[in-house]
């Protein structure tokens, strides 16, 4: 209703900054809600053969568009042989979405994403923006950079407990201001 009133640019400039407001609040209630649902639900991981190759594939083309927007060109290096593992197809597309959308947020441009025949699956990107400080909290909960606009600070959060609930393990480095995130899948027999 305000924004139908006459008003100065003062107004709407606070008007502004009232509506980002409500979408970070929105969005970190939707991402609360999702990341409750995980710890509540955490045995109720569906688990089938998944290619990850395939599942890799598909988030980095759904993403696509935006990497190339921000004019980040990403290096492939999938593996040829088929990663086969016992995993949550949905839980495992939301840790390469959150993944990719990180680096969004963080590369200075670049993004390389390795999958080894092994399981391992590397992000890496150039983060000058960052320190081994910052990177040592990237998993804890509500823990955001300032640099991120519109971060709840649960991405990697929920994507390191999806991955802990895979039987896979997560982490991060960052040496020479370059920032990897490695996430490992074992190939264990269900």
């Amino acid at each position: 209703m305000l924004e139908q009133e006459e008003k100065s640019a003062t107004v709407n400039r606070y008007i502004e900054i009232i509506k980002d407001r409500v979408d970070i609040l929105k969005q970190l209630s939707e991402e609360l809600f999702k990341y409750s649902v995980i710890i509540s639900t955490k045995n109720n991981i569906t688990k089938e053969q998944v290619i990850i190759n395939t599942v890799l594939e598909e988030s980095i083309a759904a993403f696509y568009t935006v990497l190339t927007e921000r004019n980040i060109v990403p290096e492939i290096q999938i593996s040829e042989t088929k990663v086969v593992r016992m995993l949550d197809r949905s839980a495992l597309s939301r840790v390469f979405s959150n993944l990719i959308s990180n680096v969004i947020k963080y590369s200075d441009g670049d993004l390389k994403i390795v999958l080894s025949e092994n399981g391992e699956i590397a992000f890496s990107n150039m983060a000058s923006g960052l320190d081994e400080i910052q990177v040592g909290r990237l998993f804890d909960r509500f823990y955001t950079v300032e640099a991120a606009r519109k971060s709840t600070g649960l991405g990697l959060t929920i994507s390191e407990t999806l991955v802990e609930q895979m039987k896979g393990t997560i982490s991060a480095t960052y040496e020479n201001n370059r920032l990897s995130i490695h996430i490992f899948f074992p190939d264990i027999k269900e």
